[in-house]
């Protein structure tokens, strides 16, 4: 189940309402691997680095959302018409 971080820190699970939800979590959390990784690179380079693979990942998964609109039907029919 997905966490949702709200904007005073607090984590949260539920299942994402929309892609572009899951999308801007995944890249959120991304960015807060990248700047952990920053903070410990001179003391765990090793972990430093597990960091930014995490980051990558996350950055891989949220590219490969798609968050387009679902196609409709233009015209209203129905399939048996």
């Amino acid at each position: 189940m997905p966490a949702k971080i709200s904007a005073n820190g607090t984590v949260s699970w539920h299942e994402w309402e929309t892609p572009q939800e899951e999308k801007d979590f995944q890249l959120l959390y991304a960015g807060v691997l990248e700047r952990e990784a920053a903070a410990r690179e001179a003391r765990s380079p090793a972990f430093a680095a597990d960091l930014r693979a995490w980051a990558a990942k996350a950055r891989e998964k949220a590219a490969s959302i798609d968050t387009s609109p679902p196609q409709g039907d233009l015209f209203g029919g129905t399939d048996a018409d």
